[in-house]
């Protein structure tokens, strides 16, 4: 047994950083990306403008993520898939300050 995949993560290569993990949702018109980041031993959420290469850090932390869609303001997925999986409903308002 392993530990979770994680890499860098660039745009358009612009580099913007280490430790994204592989699960990333982009919104329904492609203007976000978003992408979880592991933070010692928690995952937290980064959203990224595609347009202005602006990323926001999320402030709630999870254990591991699986994203499924990012539909308006609504992030949905699950927060620890394999072991006691719970459903995630994020509105991306809220959880990044926009």
């Amino acid at each position: 047994m392993g530990a979770p995949t994680s890499g860098e993560l660039s745009l358009d290569d612009l580099p913007l950083g280490p430790g994204f993990g592989p699960s990333a949702v982009w919104s329904t018109d492609s203007k976000f990306l978003v992408v979880p980041r592991w933070i010692r031993n928690a995952q937290i959420l980064s959203l990224i403008n595609a347009d202005t290469k602006e990323m926001r850090i999320g402030t709630t932390r999870f254990s591991v993520l699986e994203l499924e869609a990012l539909e308006g303001k609504k992030l949905t997925g699950v927060n620890s898939p394999i072991y006691q999986p719970t459903l995630i409903e994020i509105d991306i308002a809220t959880e990044f300050k926009l």
